[in-house]
């Protein structure tokens, strides 16, 4: 019999040091992240003030994209 080997994709994570950081978040996650609502975030999205993903059955929410998001709300 042979056994086939499941293995997670590492596209998910990127190095730097020795902590892996995720490069996109669910809305749950960019809701704790940004410590707002989810209506707050759906509003977000709807005006374009956050851009989302739609990966799969989900949206996510780039790293890169809230970093954008926090650096223009200063």
């Amino acid at each position: 019999m042979v056994r086939i080997q499941h293995t997670r994709p590492k596209s998910a994570f990127t190095l730097e040091g020795n902590k892996q950081h995720k490069l996109c978040y669910t809305a749950a996650e960019t809701c704790a992240i940004l410590s707002i609502s989810r209506k707050t975030l759906s509003r977000l999205s709807a005006r374009g003030c956050l851009k989302s993903l739609k990966a799969l059955r989900t949206r996510l929410y780039p790293a890169s994209e809230l970093l954008r998001f926090l650096e223009e709300s200063k």
